[in-house]
């Protein structure tokens, strides 16, 4: 069974459990199956291969993600993994961009950039080669002309 929930205690966090009803996990090897290559010497099942690395696999996603992960298990009743993550608040991200002594900013700007490759692929299979980057104004802005942005003082070329 898999849950999702929120609990009242921090609800900046959402976690999430699995439960299986399957053999459970040794208390004495509970803290190690979160470890690299870890399998247990004294599994009942031989018939499981693996390398031992989906936990610790889980762990490491889950930690760089900014939660945290565990385990709760009883032997011959079954185990329940629970993971946290942070939910991620577009309003609580953009409140100290967008406001100064908690107000609204009078004005905001948004800058947008374009990111083009240096390097083009050649037909078929030759390779990459470098793109010819214009370095002079004129160039790059065949008009040569500049406009006034809005009457914020940048320019553009047109």
């Amino acid at each position: 069974m898999v849950r999702a929930f929120l609990m009242e205690a921090d609800p900046n966090v959402v976690h999430i459990s699995i439960a299986d009803t399957g053999r459970g996990i040794n208390p004495e090897v509970k803290a190690m199956i979160f470890e690299r290559l870890y399998q247990d010497p004294n599994s009942i099942d031989d018939s499981r291969k693996g390398l031992g690395l989906g936990l610790y696999i889980s762990k490491e996603l889950v930690r760089l993600h900014g939660g945290q992960i565990w385990v709760e298990s009883q032997l011959s009743l079954g185990s329940t993994f629970t993971f946290t993550l942070p939910l991620f608040s577009l309003a609580k991200f953009l409140y100290p961009i967008i406001t100064e002594h908690d107000q609204l900013r009078p004005s905001l700007s948004l800058i947008t950039v374009e990111i083009a490759p240096l390097f083009t692929p050649l037909p078929g299979n030759w390779g990459w080669h470098s793109a010819a980057l214009p370095t002079d104004f004129a160039t790059l802005h065949p008009a040569g002309q500049r406009r006034n942005l809005a009457g914020s003082g940048g320019y553009r070329a047109s």
